[in-house]
């Protein structure tokens, strides 16, 4: 960029909004432009086509990400698997083998 360093854009601050929702915004806008063509450039050496495909690629991943983190989603209300044992008693081996009718020495 004219007025900025790459270190400083890298370093800058992101929206504060989900990535799938700033991707998608994004497109949307592209999509809407009318005054260029899609093999147009963007900027010397990179197409609107380069430009959308990345995009693209960049909502896929942020897509799947999301659909990971739904699948993970804790029911919070549930009971902690360690509450289910609270009231057993602790293992105790001699007793074990006792039961089974063996005694180890």
């Amino acid at each position: 960029m004219k007025d900025q360093t790459e270190a400083w854009i890298d370093d800058g601050s992101r929206p504060d909004k989900p990535a799938l929702e700033v991707i998608t915004f994004c497109l949307r806008r592209l999509y809407a432009d009318k005054k260029h063509m899609f093999q147009g450039d963007v900027v010397d050496g990179l197409t609107f086509e380069e430009l959308i495909g990345a995009l693209l690629m960049a909502k896929d991943l942020a897509t799947e990400r999301q659909e990971e983190e739904e699948d993970f989603d804790v029911d919070e209300s549930a009971t902690p698997a360690a509450a289910v044992f609270e009231d057993c008693e602790p293992f105790n081996k001699d007793e074990f083998l006792r039961r089974l009718g063996t005694k180890q020495t």
